[in-house]
Parts: C-alpha cells; sequence; structure tokens
C-alpha cells in the first residue's frame, strides 16, 4: 500500500527522532532548519558493509553515517549483508559482495559508482583494499560537501539541496606514500601536541587520504635545539622486554622553560587575556609537566623517555588502525650526550669506538621496536651541512667521514637486533652541496632516499630524484618555513601560503617518479590550503583533476583556490574570498622585506601588502550562517594578527631609530624631544603588542595558535617592546607612564577554546575534552551535553574546574555507533557561549569504533 505524502512524513520524523531505518525506497530525507525538521531530498535507506567486514571498512560505514547525518538529517542503519531498498554498499573488493565493482583497483584506490539494483539504486564505495574503502568513503563525504583539514572539518551550514550525488569515477594515489612531516624545535609544531592532539591530526590525515607522518630528531651535538626526546639513544642492555629504558640522560622537547630562544615568562603576564588559554603560568605536553627544565638526573631522564615512549605507542598505534605508516628517526653521525659518554668511559667504553657506536645503534633500534614499532627509520644529514661552512664549529663531529662511518655500521646493528623497518635517509638537500647523489653512493638501494627542499622549499625538486631509479624517493616540499624576518624571529607565526609551490613540487616529483611526496610543517589550521593543495596533488582521477592541473598556476590555480573557499565558507562568495587569499600565496618573502625594512618601511607599504585584507572583510557580511562566518572570522584575525606582528616589529625599529635621534640632541632638549616624539611611538608600540596577541588569541583553534603566542611573549616581548625602555627613561628623566605597559585583560567576545576536538572514538573509552572559556566576565561553569548521534534528548555532564577559566570533562564511553556532543559554558551576568559555534542546531560529532 502506498503511504500518503503526510503519512511518509510523520515517518520519517518518528525514524530521526528514535534513530531507526528510513523507510523503503523513495524515502525522503529530512534536514534541519534551525530546531525543526522538513521534508527533503531522496536519500539512501541504508549503508551496507560485507558480513565479516573489517574493522576499517565498519569505520568507513560509520563515517558515512555520520556525515550522512550532518548533511541531510538522515540516521542510516549500517547492516551486514546485502541491503535492499536504496542504499550506500562500502567494502574493500569482494566479488561475492560487490560483484565486477571493483575489481582490479590496487592498494588504496577507490571507486565510487552509482548503479541500479531493479527499483533501488546503489551507491558503491569500493576500495582495491580496506584502507582504499575508507578513502572512498571520505570522498563521498566530500561528494555531500564535506571538506577537511588537518584541524578539523569544515561541514557546510546549509542542508544538502538537489539531486543526491550519484558520483562514478575512480580514485588512484599518484604517489604510494603521502603525508607530513612535522617538524620539532618550536612550540608552534608537534612539541606541544598531547595524545589527543595527535590522533585527531592522524585522524584528519585518513580524510584527506594522507598515509604517512614522519619525525625528525636533533642530536645531542646540536646545541640549539639538542638532544630532542623523540629517540632515545642508548646500550642495548639498558632497554627492558617492553622497551623501557632503565637509565636516560636530559633532554626534552620545548616548553615554556627551555627550548630554542625560549626565554621563561608566565603565562599569567601573556597580553590580551592570553593566559586564559593556559591552566598555570607553565606549560609543555603532559610528559613533560614535571621536568619542564627538561630531566636533571638519569632516573628523572628515564621517567620522562618512558612516558614519552607510551605517547608514542598509543599514537603510532592510531595512525597504524588507519593505514599510516610512521617513520623516526634522527641526525648523522649518532649524538652520544655528555651523560652517555662517562656512563661508557665509566664502563671501559670509548663512545668513538665503531664497536660501540654500532652496539649503542642496536640499542635505539630495540627501544624503538619494542615501545613505539614504527615502519621505517631514517637518517638525516647533519643540517651543518647546508647551513655552515666546511670547519665552524660543530663540523668536527658532522664530518662525512663520521656520517660515512655510521652509515656503514647501521645495516648491521638492524641486522643483529632483527629490526623490522625499513631505513631511508633524509636531510636538508638530497646528498651534499657538491654530490647531490653522495647518499645514494653510500647506501644500499633498499634504503629509501628522501630530503626537503633546498632553500626553505623556494628551490624546485632536485634534478637528482630522476636520476636515482632503482630505489624507493621520497620528495618533502615547504608547507611553511622557518626562516627568519627580523633578528630571533620566526616567520612560521606568520601567514605563509604556499599552495602553488607544492602543487609544482608535486608535479616535479611525479616527473621523476617518485613513491613519496610529503611536507614538511608545523602548524595545522594556519596552513589549509597548502595542505589541501598536497593532499589533492597526491592523487590521479576526478578527485583531483583540478588540482593537477593547477600545478602550473595561472587560471587553474586559480580554480583551486575558489573551489577550496567555497568548500570553507560557502557559494558564490566563499569562491570570491578563496580568490582573495589567493593573493598572499608565495608572498612571504615580499612580507619579511617589510619587517626586515625596519624603519624604513612605510604605513603604505603595510597598507598596499595588506590589501586583499580589507578586501576579505568587506566581502565577509554575504557570508551566510554560523559556521561559513567562524571559519572567515579565523582567517580574519589570522591576518590582521599577522599584518600587527609585522607592524610591531616595524614599530619598535621605529622608535629604536627615533630614540637615537633625540640622543643626538643637545643635552637641554633630550627630555622634551623624548617626551614629544619617542614616547607618543612607546606608546603606541604597546597598544600594537596588544592587538597583535588580542588578534592570535581570537584565532585560536589549534596548538599551533597557542604555541604561537607562547613564542612571541617568551621570546620577543622584552625585546620589542621593552628595548628602548632604559634609554627612553634615561632621556626623559622619569619612569614611563602607567600606558606603557601592556595589559594582560581579555576584550574580545566570549568564545571556547577546546585544544583537540574529537571525531573520532575509541569504543569503550573516554574522550577528555579540554575547555578554555575566553571571556572578559567569569566563568561560572561549563557543561558538556551530549547523546548518541540524532537520538533522544541530551544529557549533561559538569566539568571540572582546573584553574583560571580552564575546565575538563570526559565524554561518556560509549559502545558502538557516534555520539554528538557540545559544550555550554555559564558567564557572570547570565551569557551563555557554547562550543562549536554552530551548537546546538549542529553539534560536534564522534564515530565509536
Amino acid at each position: 500500500m502506498k503511504l500518503s505524502r503526510a503519512r511518509r512524513i510523520g515517518l520519517l520524523c518518528v525514524a530521526v527522532l528514535v534513530g531507526l531505518a528510513i523507510p523503503r525506497a523513495g524515502a525522503l530525507a529530512v534536514k534541519r532548519a534551525g530546531g525543526g525538521v522538513a521534508v527533503g531530498i531522496r536519500v539512501p535507506q541504508a549503508i551496507a558493509v560485507r558480513p565479516d567486514a573489517s574493522a576499517l571498512e565498519r569505520l568507513a560505514a560509520q563515517e558515512l553515517r555520520r556525515y550522512v547525518y550532518l548533511r541531510t538529517g538522515a540516521l542510516l542503519p549500517v547492516r551486514p549483508g546485502a541491503a535492499r531498498g536504496d542504499r550506500i554498499a562500502v567494502a574493500r573488493a569482494d566479488a561475492q559482495f560487490c560483484g565486477a565493482v571493483g575489481q582490479g583497483l590496487g592498494p588504496q584506490a577507490f571507486v565510487l559508482q552509482t548503479t541500479a539494483a531493479g527499483r533501488d539504486k546503489v551507491w558503491w564505495v569500493v576500495g582495491g583494499d580496506e584502507v582504499g574503502a575508507l578513502y572512498g568513503a571520505y570522498r563521498l563525504a566530500e561528494q555531500l560537501g564535506v571538506r577537511f583539514g588537518l584541524d578539523g572539518d569544515a561541514v557546510p551550514d546549509e542542508p544538502l539541496a538537489g539531486a543526491w550525488p550519484e558520483p562514478n569515477e575512480t580514485g588512484r594515489p599518484r604517489f604510494a606514500l603521502r603525508g607530513l612531516q612535522p617538524f620539532h624545535d618550536f612550540s608552534v609544531g608537534p612539541d606541544w601536541w598531547n595524545l589527543a592532539d595527535y590522533r585527531h591530526v592522524l585522524s584528519q590525515m585518513a580524510k584527506l587520504r594522507l598515509n604517512f607522518i614522519g619525525l625528525h630528531t636533533y642530536p645531542s651535538w646540536n646545541s640549539s635545539a639538542g638532544p630532542e626526546a623523540n629517540v632515545w639513544i642508548g646500550l642495548p642492555e639498558d632497554v627492558d622486554a617492553q622497551g623501557n629504558v632503565r637509565w636516560g640522560y636530559e633532554a626534552g622537547v620545548v616548553t615554556t622553560r627551555k627550548g630554542w630562544a625560549v626565554q621563561p615568562f608566565p603565562t599569567s603576564r601573556y597580553a590580551a587575556g592570553a593566559g586564559l588559554l593556559f591552566e598555570a603560568d607553565d606549560y609543555g605536553p603532559d610528559y613533560m609537566l614535571d621536568c619542564l627544565d627538561w630531566p636533571k638526573t638519569a632516573e628523572a631522564a628515564a621517567a620522562m623517555f618512558n612516558r614519552y615512549g607510551d605517547f608514542q605507542q598509543q599514537a603510532f598505534a592510531h595512525a597504524r588502525r588507519l593505514g599510516i605508516k610512521t617513520c623516526t628517526g634522527t641526525e648523522l653521525p649518532l649524538g652520544v650526550p655528555p651523560a652517555l659518554v662517562q656512563r661508557l668511559q665509566a664502563q671501559g667504553l670509548r663512545p668513538d669506538d665503531p664497536a660501540v657506536i654500532r652496539r649503542l645503534y642496536e640499542g635505539t633500534f630495540l627501544r624503538v621496536m619494542r615501545k613505539t614499532p614504527v615502519d621505517y627509520f631514517w637518517f638525516w644529514a647533519p643540517e651543518i651541512w647546508l647551513v655552515a661552512p666546511p670547519g665552524s664549529p660543530g663540523w668536527e663531529i658532522a664530518s662525512a667521514a663520521n656520517v660515512e662511518r655510521d652509515l656503514g655500521l647501521i645495516p648491521a646493528a638492524a641486522q643483529a637486533v632483527h629490526a623490522p623497518f625499513g631505513l631511508a635517509t633524509g636531510g636538508w638537500r638530497l646528498g651534499t652541496q657538491a654530490d647531490a647523489r653522495w647518499f645514494d653512493r653510500h647506501t644500499p638501494k633498499s634504503w629509501a632516499a628522501s630530503s626537503i627542499n633546498t632553500a626553505l622549499g623556494r628551490d624546485p625538486v632536485e634534478q637528482a630524484y630522476g636520476a636515482m631509479r632503482d630505489r624507493p624517493r621520497w620528495v618533502i616540499g615547504w608547507s611553511e618555513d622557518d626562516g627568519t624576518a627580523g633578528a630571533h624571529c620566526c616567520t612560521c607565526w606568520d601567514l605563509q601560503f604556499t599552495a602553488e609551490r607544492l602543487l609544482a613540487n608535486a608535479a616535479e616529483a611525479h616527473r621523476y617518479s617518485c613513491e613519496g611526496l610529503m611536507a614538511i610543517h608545523w602548524r595545522t589550521a594556519a596552513i589549509a590550503p597548502n595542505i589541501a593543495a598536497l593532499a589533492q596533488a597526491g592523487w590521479s582521477g576526478a578527485v583531483a583533476a583540478d588540482t593537477n592541473a593547477a600545478a602550473g598556476g595561472g587560471p587553474d590555480a586559480e580554480a583551486f583556490w575558489a573551489e577550496w573557499g567555497r568548500g570553507q565558507f560557502g557559494g558564490a562568495a566563499g569562491a570570491e574570498a578563496g580568490r582573495l587569499l589567493r593573493k598572499f600565496d608565495g608572498r612571504r618573502e615580499a612580507m619579511n622585506a617589510l619587517v626586515n625594512g625596519g624603519a624604513h618601511t612605510t604605513d603604505a607599504d603595510l597598507a598596499a601588502f595588506f590589501a586583499p585584507l580589507a578586501e576579505l572583510e568587506a566581502l565577509r557580511p554575504r557570508l551566510q550562517a554560523a559556521g561559513n562566518l567562524e571559519r572567515c572570522d579565523y582567517w580574519l584575525n589570522f591576518i590582521r594578527a599577522t599584518r600587527l606582528r609585522v607592524r610591531t616589529w616595524v614599530l619598535a625599529a621605529r622608535l629604536a631609530a627615533k630614540v637615537g635621534e633625540v640622543q643626538r640632541l643637545p643635552a637641554d632638549q633630550r627630555p622634551a624631544g623624548a617626551r614629544q616624539t619617542a614616547l607618543p611611538l612607546r606608546l603606541e608600540l604597546a597598544r600594537s603588542y596588544e592587538d597583535l596577541i588580542a588578534a592570535f588569541v581570537q584565532c585560536a583553534k589549534s596548538p599551533g595558535e597557542v604555541g604561537t603566542i607562547a613564542s612571541i611573549e617568551s621570546g620577543n616581548r622584552q625585546r620589542i617592546v621593552h628595548a628602548q625602555d632604559q634609554a627612553l627613561e634615561r632621556l626623559l628623566g622619569a619612569p614611563l607612564p602607567a600606558a606603557a605597559a601592556v595589559s594582560s585583560a581579555y576584550r574580545g567576545a566570549p568564545r571556547i577554546f577546546v585544544s583537540a576536538p574529537g571525531t573520532q572514538v575509541d569504543a569503550g573509552a573516554p574522550l577528555e575534552l579540554r575547555a578554555f572559556v575566553l571571556s572578559a566576565a567569569p566563568c561560572a561553569g561549563v557543561t558538556l551535553r551530549w547523546r548518541p548521534l540524532g537520538a533522544g534528548a541530551f544529557r549533561s555532564v559538569a566539568a571540572a574546574h582546573r584553574a583560571r577559566q580552564a575546565y575538563r570533562v570526559n565524554l561518556p564511553e560509549q559502545p558502538a555507533g557516534a555520539v554528538e556532543y557540545y559544550l555550554e559554558a555559564a558567564l557572570d551576568g547570565g551569557a551563555a557561549v557554547r562550543w562549536p559555534a554552530t551548537a546546538p542546531a549542529r553539534n560536534q560529532t564522534a564515530t565509536v569504533w
């Protein structure tokens, strides 16, 4: 019996509310508008999986269910076996389940195909393997309008309209390995990632169809940054069966107490309320909290290495579940820390004895194998080979002879412990300055060869890649760089768009038949278009047609930016926003020139460079809905922060020049000259610095922005804001007025910062959420509201107050399916603020697996 339209509407509303399956073929999805529902487009009734589907295939199905819900409001059941009715079928290629669909696909590849089965319609998502099935599921989510970044998802505010997509496409990887090289040594990067941050980034990588993550470690002889804690160096007998070490040495990662260019500075004194992003005056990742100055005893160091190892073990295990290859390693030659030298000598061993060095490699490999299993271990050419001429301090250790000695010892050490991982080389160039194929001539052909592009990524991919056809080769472009703009300043604070450069690198790497394409980076949210370009350029087929064509720049590059903007901000206005942001692509050097111009840089120069900001601000009113506006405001605030960073450094240079002019005046004219000309500049500098930090606080959405604030405050406030204070007070003959102080008061709109929003939760395990309430008004408390996806009333859990306006709360354990949740902070005066910005109309969601 055919149901009446009214009856179908009633059944559909009930189905969504209680989470039941939508009725037979021809059913209409519901889509939310505000708090209500309305009849919308025809959607599949269910998601079918193979009866013996693997965990990854089931994840693919559940992720599709979640994204279908976010786009249409329909809550589809996931059913094992061949379902009836309109359905999505998710599987790796299996003749019994898929028939001919997907046959002949290789690993990681996928096909999206729409077929008719009698009166029913089937949307096939079939992978050459289970990873390919997951990639296909995320590709179908993109067809529904969802976009992915390392910092999170961009889900359109408007419900899906028009016909349900009927894709027919095949996606194949252009490179077997595609991924990231997150670089340590700055707080803006992975030094400040906790386990939740790593899991979030890894989950987002899978959505972007990236499958490699590799970590670099500075050795002990690099005094500016090492020894970093990513790799432990020691003897085999100091490693137990679980990979815990019995002895350690001083090592770590960047904290607010120690690191490259770090001057300890309490977070409570940070400008513009930035201290609200922290729980205490000092910060480091969880495993460093009891040794922020780095451990000083062998026992404390061993404990830190073991905590870090447990953390890495869990992060790498999550990567492995998602089909992501892992890699770690250190620079050559092996760094032997001073404490280890003493330990060896006390045992009658010489640290320069090749037999001892081989044993140290064995111990290093054993610890990795047992504690943090990886797929690859790579050995980097020493950075000093690139940045300093022979004979400079450090070259006596990093000589070619010592590097060649280690390369001869490593294979035997790996064989002795039966190392299960592959070996590779890396570095700041493919070989040496004189011989690009130096490593090719000194390592077995089974080793992969890799390098980051020279000149901080400005140079093309080295042609020598094309000459090494007999070994795996991985190209690593720069998604951002850490070149300086002003002494002791790192440009991985500022806006850095390198999308078109990465597209060109991908085209070059493909021309040389390279197997790997990666990108070095520190931040995540701030480089979103760069990572989008990298991810798309790693694929062939419809998934990347526009991106691959854009590698040469010109109109196709504009098409990439327009499509990226449309996905982030919605519609034609979003596309226009993307084209405006493109005006900053490849402009880092020009921006650095403004900083390095110092007092000679004019306000007109600044206005001309940042003119696209004004155009984007004028475009904002054309954007619709909360999610689009929130994403646009991130970029508006980030560009403002960059402009203010440049302007603040320029103001500091102008102040220094003005103080010099006043000092050259006759003594009796100096007080008046200082009061009339230098002091106003000093007050303007304080306000500009406050505005700079305030802009970064307003755009904080990932650890990168928090680390940027700490990096600027700890290493640069004194040098930039206060550098002329003593001289100016002498000239004035009096202390500076109170207005010269930098205010720590928060003055932005109230909001909640969540350090790692989870979109995937382990079944039976809680998800910890760390929330920081940014508001001038005191916060009275934070509440978590949650429910199973689309089902029933929201339940409430009060968050625990930690310090300041920082809270933590656990999303309760879930057995299966998916969950949606949001946070609500109550402010004094009765106001409330929620996270995410779209809540409660659309909430944060997570798949349970």
